[in-house]
């Protein structure tokens, strides 16, 4: 290339530079466009296919994700990358919560190509809005509107998670297994919070234990909702195979709660860890009790018992997590 045009006209392309009002300006634009138009949503009905496809008729939908994507790496470049991350602490009515749930949030979930993925991503995703209620009741700041928002949100998590799983079950018996396992771990978590929110009830004064108990009602009904309404078949998951999962997950989960015992925690993370114990109690009880149905002949029986050990286990391991993310956020070491 000529050095004379490349001085003359491509350097000084370099120095160009949005001023900070007009990229306020065009951040503010495109977020309110990803807000009215949200198209991961949209996504639930369909197949998601290899990213292979693109040059095909059935590579349209990869390439809608992809271009999609490629809009939200823009606003990450023009939110500036500290701005995107900071996001992930933020609380509705904060300044940055829209980047979280607009920017942030999609464009983790656009990287999620199987119905699978995404089914435990939209569970994912209405566990974080169940922590953000935990920690505005606890700060006292959870008002009716975020309470409301919250609940609108975590509705629509809900609902994709249904349209996901039922893309599993028209699939394989495998993927069947898939669903049916994506469910017992959104029982587990609604279970978790529930109790988590009613131990928050307690240490918050009187207009927030309204907030709270109405959003714990309002997630359990949508919740239970979702499950009577689902096509899922129970797992065929072979007795076996199940059994040493959810016996590896009790002693896994055990292990982590007797470390987290020892360690000094507030008052509310205490009243969680009593729950949680309990609760892990439940998991090897009815984990024994699927083990000798079983070797007295009753196969059925002994399956659900398995699961009801597999969806308690579930729930402590969530209850602890939530524990462990506690004590982070205490002694500064949050990641």
């Amino acid at each position: 290339m000529d050095d004379t045009f490349h001085t003359q006209h491509i350097e000084p392309v370099k120095t160009i530079r949005l001023r900070e009002d007009e990229r306020s300006r065009l951040r503010a634009n495109i977020l309110e466009h990803a807000e009215k138009n949200p198209l991961l949503g949209e996504l639930g009905t369909q197949r998601i296919l290899s990213p292979f496809t693109f040059w095909s008729w059935e590579g349209t939908l990869i390439g809608t994700r992809v271009s999609y994507t490629l809009a939200l790496a823009l606003i990450t470049l023009l939110a500036g990358g500290g701005t995107v991350s900071a996001s992930e602490r933020a609380l509705p009515g904060d300044l940055l919560y829209a980047i979280k749930v607009h920017v942030s949030e999609p464009l983790q979930g656009a990287f999620n190509f199987t119905a699978g993925e995404q089914a435990a991503w939209e569970s994912e995703k209405a566990e974080r809005r169940l922590e953000e209620a935990e920690t505005l009741a606890t700060l006292g700041q959870l008002t009716p509107n975020t309470r409301e928002e919250l609940e609108k949100r975590v509705a629509e998590n809900l609902h994709a998670f249904a349209r996901f799983t039922h893309v599993l079950v028209d699939t394989t018996p495998a993927e069947n297994n898939d669903a049916a396992y994506a469910h017992v771990k959104l029982t587990a978590t609604i279970n978790a919070h529930s109790k988590i929110l009613e131990r928050v009830q307690d240490h918050t004064k009187q207009e927030q234990k309204v907030e709270v108990k109405r959003l714990e009602l309002d997630v359990r009904q949508k919740a239970d909702g979702i499950h009577s309404t689902s096509r899922v078949q129970l797992s065929t998951e072979p007795f076996d195979e199940k059994e040493k999962k959810v016996s590896t997950l009790i002693e896994k989960t055990r292990k982590s709660f007797e470390v987290e015992n020892k360690t000094p925690q507030p008052k509310l993370s205490e009243e969680i860890l009593v729950d949680t114990h309990s609760t892990l109690l439940n998991a090897e009880q009815a984990l024994i009790e699927a083990h000798i149905i079983r070797t007295e002949g009753d196969p059925e029986n002994a399956y659900s018992s398995l699961l009801n050990s597999e969806r308690a286990a579930e729930e402590a391991a969530i209850s602890l997590a939530q524990v462990a993310k506690r004590g982070k956020k205490l002694t500064g070491r949050e990641d």
